[in-house]
Formats: structure tokens, sequence, C-alpha cells
């Protein structure tokens, strides 16, 4: 049964407006610099750390040092099932959700909650990322600053930047033929998440790629033309692997898309398709 920790009423700008969901399995040796790394920049919104039945000692670690912070508990069933279960648990009308692994940068949360308010329309918001390579210093090099919307920027061999278009028509557009938005850079709007039914739980992964062919059925999206968030992803025969399992779950999800709208990228759902039998390498790995 799902239980919510009772904490403190978080105090700040944000508070009452923003919450954020951190989900995490077994997170014993991240949880506690995610949570302080976190604190620095929440600006008070309600930050809720969703267990999804760890066996370890994540959720003892977050009792212990962060009374303040509401922690979820949940069955091991999985990361869709463990954000819906954030989702219900909130009231605040803007989500955002970060992985226990990965940085946030700068002031995002009290940006993109302006950005919707002055944007009724919108559902979603998006910021640039970084992404790193390996054991690769995680800071963001100022020098990079273009916005353009051409996705993928290589940095160096230690990483990249990664630009989800800045137009939300030619965004609408690439959504159709890949996920250009990296999850933990968005925040939405709660309501609008809880209409489209929230994350499809069957799903193991790019349960986020699905829910943003929803989203944008509804509503529009809006980027914040900033970097506001790194993330480090797996590296080697984990990645591979994992790219295998969101190329056809990608494809699950145009095709979805496609039954509901008509609208697909034929050439992109069959290219998701070969990818997902792919076991080699790719080029620059």
């Amino acid at each position: 049964m799902d239980m919510l920790m009772s904490a403190e009423k978080p105090v700040g700008p944000l508070s009452g407006l923003v919450a954020v969901l951190l989900p995490v399995r077994d997170g014993e040796r991240e949880i506690v610099p995610a949570l302080d790394r976190l604190r620095e920049r929440s600006a008070g919104a309600r930050v809720v750390v969703v267990d999804d039945g760890s066996i370890d000692a994540t959720s003892s670690l977050v009792r212990r040092f962060f009374p303040d912070v509401f922690l979820l508990s949940c069955p091991r069933r999985g990361l869709a099932h463990a954000l819906n279960a954030g989702l219900q648990a909130v009231q605040e009308p803007f989500v955002a959700r970060i992985d226990v692994d990965d940085e946030l940068v700068g002031d995002r949360f009290s940006d993109q909650a302006s950005l919707l308010q002055d944007n009724p329309a919108a559902v979603l918001c998006v910021t640039a990322c970084r992404e790193t390579r390996g054991d690769s210093p995680s800071g963001v090099a100022s020098a990079v600053d273009d916005f353009s919307g051409q996705g993928l920027v290589p940095v160096s061999e230690s990483g990249r930047f990664l630009f989800p278009p800045t137009d939300g028509k030619e965004l609408r557009r690439v959504l159709l033929r890949r996920n250009p938005i990296v999850h933990g850079t968005v925040m939405f709007r709660r309501e609008a998440v809880l209409a489209v039914g929230g994350y499809d739980e069957s799903f193991p992964v790019a349960q986020d790629y699905d829910l943003w062919l929803r989203l944008t059925e509804k509503g529009e999206v809006v980027m914040l033309p900033q970097i506001g968030y790194i993330r480090h992803p797996p590296v080697g025969q984990e990645l591979r692997v994992k790219r295998r399992r969101q190329a056809w779950h990608s494809a699950r999800a145009q095709w979805k898309h496609f039954r509901r709208t008509g609208r697909v990228d034929a050439f992109w759902l069959l290219r998701n398709l070969a990818s997902s039998c792919w076991t080699g390498p790719r080029r620059g790995e």
C-alpha cells in the first residue's frame, strides 16, 4: 500500500506551486547527495521521493537526513507506476521530475513555472540538457549558446548538449521521429497529465516519450532556452541494451500515436524497429 510520509510544508516562492518527483529504486549511494543538491535549488518546491520498492537503505536515509522531504513508498512495480503514484499524491499545479544520479542547473524550476504561468495553453515546458560521457566533468560550458533546435551539439569527447527545437511546431514535427526531450528537463501541468491518463505503465522504458506525444495532442510545448539539466547516462554494453529497449518501445509509442491521430513518420518508425534488433556499437561509441 502506498504511504505518504508526513513532512513540514516547504517554504519559498515555489511553495504550493511546484512539486518535484524523484523516483528511486535501491539508490542508497546516490539519494543523500541528490537531495542535498536539490535542496539548494528547490526554492520551496515540494520534493517527493517515490521509493519504487527499494530493498536497501534508501527510505531510511531519507527519513533520517531529510525530514522535510515527502517519502512515498510504493511496491516494486516500475518507474511509470512510481511516477503515477507521485502524481496522485501531490496537489501542486506544476510538476517537475529528476533522476537520482543527475543534476540541476540554475534557477530552472522558477523559470519554468513562470513560463507556464505566462502561457496558459502550454502543458509542457522543457529545457536543453548537457549529457556527459563516462567519468567526464559535469560543468556546463558557457561558450555553447546555440539553441536553434539542431538536436545534438557535440562539445568534446567528454559529452554533448541536447537542444530540443525552440519552435513549438518544429518540436511537434521532431517528436514524430524521435524523442528530443530529456525527461529530467521537464515541468508539466499536473491536470493535463492526469487528463491524458498519466504515464502508461505498460512501458518499462520510453514511457516519457509516449506521454509527450499524448500531451502534444492536448496543448502546447514551450522551450526555455537554457541548460537546465545534466544527465549522466550509462555507457558500454549497458547503454546498448537500453537503447535497443528504448527503440522498441519508442516504435510502440509512435504506433499508438498514429492510431489516435493518423500521423506518423513511417521511416523513423521502421528505423526504431530495426534499431531494436541491432546488437553492435553505434558510430562514435
